[in-house]
């Protein structure tokens, strides 16, 4: 951490306060010279000894010890001793420092030595660290910093506090200003990241850690031209970096080779994988141009826009609305092309034939596609993708239909998105004696629901997880809306479904199953209460409160992963009241009667697809109005998955809407 920096700031101190040696005193015990001396940062030190009128002649360390400690000069930029002090519930021993104290008593305790390191926080997000049994804040010092580990853990709650305490005591605080800015960077706050870390580097240059993060934010605000001088300036001095460096951000920047580069340094030799770059078409684009077989079943249409109800004053969302246009449902026959098991994609000589990644708006979508546990696609610009696949021979299929892809084992996405293919190909002309293939080790329930529409007895075939594909003639149809399963840091986006093809999908299954599909009479029905127990993510952590409060009015507690999709089906249809987590649990309110009604519970993020659950529960008539309760702190948790508390008292008057529309 030294720096020229330090040196001449030293020199002009020593210069203004005339330090002066202070007189021999008796020797010190080398054993605790040796302890401290692996924290002491000289220049560091040095500087703010000189600033307390201290002499910095000999060894940091043995000035710390003599009188720097008790006029509270830090050792180090990471160790506060007023800030350590003030953990302790008693003084410290006589002649024992806070710095001995805390190598040989206050790391093992948890404490933390300065408001801008947290000791049990570093060892929980680095484990190799706790495994090692290395003190934290010397392994920081030492390695960590200059690896970019975190010394503030994202999650920890008092982060913003912390920092704030110290840059308003001290605003120029570079190792402040450098954690603030991967905070803000990781927040998608990237203007202040940048604004950050620039300011950060005024004090003193930035560590090699600290100038990728730089890059980073600029990458992500698109200044590229400085973002690429900081990277090239990076790689000048350490090549051995490039496996650092956001290959898709420098690819979108319109830097393949380096991208490439970034790449093949973190492919493992002894794997044959191939990063390549190819053009993106949509299933349509790719049949006019191959002349592949494809058929229209319905045109582009108008979706109906969506009103939300909500319980208390309507929040404002920040993810944005989902288009008004419903795209054309289509067959087509795709000739002579690739997949990958649990993979939206196919190839077709040099092109990736993928509807979402060539949507108007796919420049918002996460590609998010794996295969053997590494992402597939690694950078986007324009109809351009670099793309990492696998080499080897392909297992060859003839012909059949597309059945698989990414998040086939969800019950929402299945029930959503890829169900409703079966309209498509359930019908005589979709490939007479085309089998249906599937992802392997799907749940009992996805395939219960798929032979109840397979009424034309089609062969279904599981795919093997770990082998390319190849097909002869493959029949695909569209997902029923523009759907990214997730999105580019910062942006939100809430798909609307169109209630006719989702509409035919429930009638369909209610058909086959020999249910009504008209409205039930007004004071029938049942009283469900869906629970999330036993899911990580969104989870509501007082629902025994919310169970009973509607126990009294005749709810039944029902946890729908544990029935059958008829089981499922036949639940929810029988329901006049749903109460329940928006979550997948509440996919199979698609199959309820006419004038449902639904309480969805939630957190309190604005960001949230609100018009999607509103809109796929429009197809079947049922209406749903949100309750949102308070979000816990999880900051490291995507704001859309973060677990909640409702307050018994906001359910209750969303109960008394429900219960006497119903």
């Amino acid at each position: 951490m030294a720096s020229q920096f330090f040196r001449n700031a030293l020199h002009r101190l020593r210069a203004a306060a005339g330090a002066k040696p202070e007189r021999p005193q008796e020797a010190l015990d080398p054993a605790r010279v040796a302890l401290i001396a692996p924290l002491m940062d000289a220049a560091h030190y040095n500087v703010r000894a000189a600033l307390a009128g201290l002499a910095t002649a000999g060894e940091a360390a043995e000035g710390y010890l003599r009188g720097g400690a008790s006029r509270g000069v830090p050792p180090n930029p990471a160790f506060d001793d007023a800030f350590y002090r003030a953990q302790l519930a008693a003084p410290l021993p006589e002649r024992m420092t806070a710095l001995e104290h805390y190598l040989l008593h206050g790391a093992e305790a948890g404490l933390d030595p300065s408001p801008l390191f947290s000791t049990q926080g570093y060892l929980r997000l680095h484990p190799d660290v706790a495994a090692a049994k290395i003190n934290p804040l010397w392994h920081f010092l030492r390695w960590g910093a200059a690896e970019g580990r975190m010394p503030l853990p994202l999650d920890l709650p008092d982060r913003e506090k912390r920092l704030t305490q110290v840059l308003s005591r001290d605003p120029e605080n570079v190792s402040a200003l450098r954690i603030l800015g991967e905070i803000r960077l990781r927040q998608h706050r990237h203007d202040e990241a940048v604004a950050a870390l620039d300011q950060a580097e005024k004090g003193t240059p930035l560590d090699v850690a600290g100038r990728l993060l730089q890059a980073e934010a600029l990458l992500r605000l698109g200044s590229n031209e400085r973002a690429m001088l900081i990277l090239r300036a990076v790689l000048a001095d350490r090549p051995d970096l490039v496996g650092a460096i956001p290959a898709d951000l420098v690819y979108a920047a319109g830097e393949a080779e380096l991208a490439r580069a970034a790449l093949g340094a973190n492919q493992p030799a002894d794997e044959a994988w191939e990063v390549t770059e190819l053009h993106v078409l949509s299933v349509r684009d790719a049949c006019q141009n191959e002349e592949f077989a494809y058929r229209e079943i319905s045109p582009q249409r108008p979706v109906e826009p969506i009103t939300l109800r909500f319980a208390e004053e309507a929040p404002r969302p920040t993810a944005r609305a989902g288009e008004l246009t419903a795209p054309a449902v289509y067959f087509a026959a795709l000739e002579d092309c690739a997949a990958l098991p649990r993979c939206n994609f196919l190839l077709h000589r040099d092109r990736v034939i993928y509807d979402l990644a060539a949507h108007p708006l796919s420049g918002i979508a996460v590609l998010e596609d794996i295969f053997q546990r590494r992402p597939v696609f690694r950078g986007r610009r324009g109809d351009l993708a670099l793309v990492n696949l696998p080499a080897g021979d392909p297992l060859r299929f003839g012909e059949g239909l597309m059945m698989f892809g990414f998040q086939t084992r969800n019950y929402g996405h299945w029930c959503l998105e890829f169900l409703a293919r079966m309209l498509v190909f359930d019908r005589p002309d979709c490939g007479e004696a085309w089998p249906i293939f599937v992802d392997a080790g799907m749940p009992p329930s996805h395939l219960e629901a798929l032979a109840l529409l397979n009424t034309r007895g089609r062969p279904v075939v599981e795919l093997p997880e770990d082998r390319p594909l190849h097909f002869s003639r493959l029949g695909v149809a569209p997902v029923p809306a523009f759907f990214p399963c997730d999105t580019v840091q910062g942006v939100f986006y809430d798909a609307i479904w169109p209630a006719d093809v989702l509409g035919a999908l429930s009638h369909r299954v209610l058909q086959a199953l020999g249910l009504p599909t008209e409205a039930r009479p007004a004071g029938t029905g049942r009283r469900l209460f869906v629970s999330r127990k036993g899911f990580g993510q969104r989870r509501m952590t007082n629902e025994s409160e919310i169970v009973a409060l509607l126990a009294p009015h005749g709810f039944e507690t029902i946890s729908p992963q544990e029935h059958s999709f008829e089981e499922q089906v036949r639940l929810f249809h029988s329901a006049a009241v749903i109460v329940g987590s928006c979550s997948s649990g509440l996919t199979s309110a698609l199959f309820c009667r006419p004038g449902t009604r639904l309480v969805g519970l939630l957190h309190d993020q604005p960001e949230f697809n609100y018009g999607g659950y509103a809109s796929f529960l429009r197809a079947a008539g049922a209406e749903i109005e949100f309750v949102r309760g308070r979000t816990e702190f999880e900051p490291l948790v995507h704001p859309y998955h973060r677990s909640y508390r409702i307050e018994p008292s906001q359910v209750t008057a969303s109960l008394e809407w429900a219960m006497r529309h119903a």
